[in-house]
């Protein structure tokens, strides 16, 4: 149909069918390469915070040990007086 508008031949019209692909193939590749980039940042930043959130509550069971450990000590000190 555009061909016979165009006046283009047979030949012209397959050319200009790959020349097309090829450019829009290239233009994906080109186009994907930055999004590959952003989608491992965002992996990299996700697990940075998964980590981050785990050190986190690692650190408050650590304090509500010593807070127990802490309360124990005193709890015996006072029978001891007592």
């Amino acid at each position: 149909m555009y061909r016979k508008l165009l006046g283009l031949s047979a030949a012209e019209t397959v050319i200009g069918g790959v020349l097309g692909t090829i450019l829009g193939t290239a233009a994906w590749w080109i186009t994907r390469k930055p999004l590959v980039a952003k989608t491992k940042r965002i992996q990299e930043f996700t697990e940075e915070l998964r980590l981050s959130s785990e050190a986190i509550r690692e650190a408050r069971r650590v304090r509500e040990f010593e807070a127990q450990a802490a309360c124990s000590a005193e709890e015996k000190l006072k029978q001891q007086e007592g």
